[in-house]
């Protein structure tokens, strides 16, 4: 007996199959696209569907097939071939949720699912109640589950590589896919139906489970499937949208949390910059601050500084009022530089550049900029600017002095001779020591501004600072007066220093003055000396300060104090607050000069009404006087004099006339052969065409075409034992050439007097005989 097939039904059949596969496709990616209970829905309703949707095609080719006799089918088993269906799905959409499938997976899961809708299909057959035998070809049987092998291995392939993908070319690969798919499926069902042979029989028993197979159920069969189609297709577009949705909720999140971390970012920056930065208000008040502009004006907190007016900040209010219209004109500032008031009174220099942010109608809508504290920069800056001023008014002072002490050489040198030869006339003599006072006078000038440019020889010694207080303490007693108490406050077990005593004795002289100045109503002065150690925070501003041990010297009275606007200046030449004829305006310039000439540093401090005190501090000596001792004629100890007679050759050697023709004279009166020389070169040949060996060479340090110590270089290569005298008023190149005198050859500052050279001669030749 054979059948017949309805085309209509059939067409529906191979339909309802491409639908279910497409829907499987797209359910396939669903599953895989969500987590959690969403997961295990999509997983539960797509294997519903997509096995509803298998069977509904199954079902459909069963009603599309005709035969003579009627049809039934048996409900249990017709549920229970829904049931291997929706299996079938279940099994191939867990496998293809998975992160990885490999092929032995693949082809697993595949004859699974393909035997499960080849079983699918037969128990089917089987549920078909009719009165007839129903065979099965077994080759036919064969082909079938092939093809539903095949067609699960390429269901299964294709969703696991196309579930995540929402491209158009994966929309249209999915569509010809299901088309395919379906084709095959409803092949392997046609393919079954084929080898399916009905033998007709009377009496096969019915059930009451039975149901008669008619085209209005295979119409409800259909309708339903397709509305259980369609509404997966809508839970998909639903799911869609939904996950758009998400997709959406995690873009703004994730933008969100970009945008906090920019922010955290940016909130970093602002407040770790080392500089102060700020938005304000057009009206003057903070908008937001960061934390190093909260501690360079000194405030507790954040909130405090936003609260203060910035107008209120300003030390000048014009300087506020200057920089409103600076922005008002250009719209911003660069290194304008102002000063605040930090909260606890202390004034800062700020170096400020800000600009104006504007609306698109041009309105400012608030300042923006960064504060720099400069105030140790400006004060480094000025004291460059000080003593760049007070270094060329020493070079000034010092090209002065040196001319002017040629001057006095001759002036003082030929008084001395004229006193001395003078007759006994008291008006001539009487004048003659009033030139002598005036040129004494102007020597202690010069030498106050050869203290002062620090260009000054110095003959340094060890000594103790303490020693040196209490040898003055008679002289500081007739020089202060009776009202004012001095007091002394010597430290114990103080250190040595390497200076010039009769130096420092001039500045505690000076320092001395100047307080008994400050204190005409009395008061009360105080010398005090100690041990330091001292670092680069107790010098401050002082770039070449070393640290170390050094020992101090303060000197503090309790008079009328020094004036804020004067302090800068005090250690000025010739800068005094005193009237016309009470002082120089260099006492305090000699004390800066000797000081850091030694090696040491001078500051200040006062307050009007209050007193000032002087802090002098000298670097501690390594050595120590007993050491000096051992070593007479060392550059830092003293040397013994020894007198000698005169009756030797002397070779002078001086460029400026006036001088050599005093010295020349003097010589010459004490019995010296003197023979003068203009320059150097001349001396050379004076001295190899001098049939006389020549006992002593005095010589200015820096002349015309040949400096002294070359000069006295070449001569020492024929006479290495050959004593020397250099002589100078100042140069600071040609006295710095000198190094180290040693015990063959010394020094003389000009102007010296008749008595000095006298010395210092008589000194040298002794030193010869002694070496001879």
């Amino acid at each position: 007996m054979t059948g017949t097939y309805d085309p209509a039904f059939v067409g529906l059949s191979v339909v309802i199959a491409m639908l279910a596969s497409y829907a499987a496709l797209d359910l396939a990616g669903r599953v895989t696209s969500s987590a959690g209970p969403i997961r295990l829905g999509w997983l539960a309703g797509g294997a519903t569907v997509m096995g509803l949707g298998i069977w509904s095609m199954h079902f459909i080719g069963m009603l599309a097939f005709h035969l003579p006799v009627p049809i039934a089918y048996d409900v249990p088993l017709m549920l229970l071939s829904v049931a291997v269906a929706i299996g079938a799905s279940l099994v191939a959409l867990s496998v293809v949720s998975q992160p990885k499938m490999g092929s032995r997976t693949l082809i697993m899961a595949g004859l699974m699912m393909g035997v499960a809708i080849a079983g699918m299909h037969y128990i089917g057959m089987a549920s078909m109640r009719l009165d007839a035998l129903l065979d099965h070809d077994d080759t036919t049987v064969f082909v079938s589950i092939l093809i539903a092998i095949c067609a699960s291995l390429a269901a299964l392939w294709l969703a696991f590589h196309l579930r995540s993908d929402r491209t158009l070319r994966a929309f249209l690969l999915r569509t010809l896919s299901a088309a395919v798919m379906g084709i095959a499926i409803s092949g392997m069902h046609y393919t079954a139906m084929s080898g399916a042979h009905f033998q007709p029989q009377a009496g096969v028993a019915h059930s009451d489970h039975n149901i008669i197979a008619s085209g209005y159920l295979g119409a409800a069969v259909a309708a339903g499937t397709v509305l259980i189609l369609l509404l997966a297709l809508i839970g998909a577009v639903i799911d869609r949208n939904i996950q758009a949705r998400i997709a959406f909720t995690n873009e703004l999140r994730e933008k969100s949390e970009a945008l906090r971390e920019g922010e955290q970012r940016y909130r970093e920056l602002f407040d770790d910059i080392p500089v102060g930065l700020y938005r304000s208000t057009p009206a003057g008040a903070f908008i937001e601050v960061n934390r190093a502009l909260v501690s360079l004006l000194g405030y507790p907190d954040r909130d405090t500084l936003l609260s203060t007016p910035i107008k209120s900040l300003y030390v000048d209010s014009e300087e506020r009022e200057r920089w409103t219209r600076a922005m008002e004109e250009l719209g911003l500032v660069r290194d304008f530089e102002v000063r605040m008031r930090r909260m606890d009174g202390a004034i800062v220099t700020l170096r400020d550049t800000s600009h104006a942010h504007r609306s698109p109608d041009g309105a400012v809508i608030r300042y923006e900029g960064a504060l720099e504290d400069v105030t140790e920069r400006k004060r480094l800056e000025e004291r460059l600017r000080h003593a760049s001023k007070m270094e060329a008014v020493g070079q000034l002072a010092g090209g002065v002095a040196h001319d002017f002490n040629n001057l006095l050489m001759a002036i003082r040198g030929n008084t001395d001779l004229l006193l001395e030869d003078a007759p006994n006339d008291e008006s001539v003599t009487e004048g003659l020591r009033e030139i002598r006072k005036a040129a004494e006078r102007a020597t202690t000038l010069t030498s106050q501004l050869l203290a002062f440019s620090r260009r000054q020889i110095l003959q340094p010694r060890v000594v103790n600072l303490n020693s040196i207080i209490a040898g003055m303490q008679d002289l500081l007693a007739r020089l202060i007066s009776e009202h004012i108490e001095v007091v002394t406050d010597l430290g114990d077990g103080l250190g040595e220093i390497l200076v010039d005593p009769s130096q420092v004795e001039q500045v505690i002289l000076n320092l001395a003055v100047n307080a008994r100045d400050a204190m005409p109503d009395g008061g009360v002065l105080t010398f005090a000396t100690a041990n330091r150690e001292l670092d680069d925070d107790d010098c401050p501003g002082v770039t070449d300060f070393a640290r170390g041990s050094y020992i101090e010297l303060a000197v503090r009275d309790t008079g009328t104090g020094i004036p804020p606007e004067v302090l800068p200046h005090i250690f000025e030449p010739f800068f005094t607050t005193k009237p016309l004829g009470k002082g120089t305006g260099l006492g305090l310039a000699t004390v800066y000069g000797v000081v850091e000439q030694s090696g040491g540093h001078i500051s200040v401090e006062s307050k009007p009404g209050y007193g000032t005190r002087f802090k002098v501090v000298f670097p501690r000596s390594s050595l120590s006087r007993s050491a000096c001792d051992e070593r007479e004629g060392n550059d830092g100890c003293p040397t013994e004099r020894i007198v000698s007679q005169g009756g030797q050759t002397i070779l002078l050697v001086e460029d400026e006339p006036m001088v050599r023709l005093i010295t020349t004279k003097i010589l010459s009166k004490m019995g010296f052969n003197v023979l003068e020389a203009e320059a150097g070169d001349v001396a050379l040949r004076m001295a190899a065409e001098n049939p006389a060996p020549i006992d002593l060479v005095i010589t200015d340090v820096v002349m015309p075409r040949m400096r002294g110590p070359e000069l006295v270089r070449q001569m020492r290569e024929r006479n290495p034992r050959m004593r020397v005298i250099y002589i100078s008023g100042y140069n600071e190149e040609g006295i710095t050439g000198l190094g180290a005198l040693d015990s063959a050859t010394l020094f003389l500052q000009k102007p010296f007097t008749t008595e000095g050279l006298a010395d210092i001669v008589r000194k040298a030749l002794s030193a010869v005989r002694s070496a001879a």
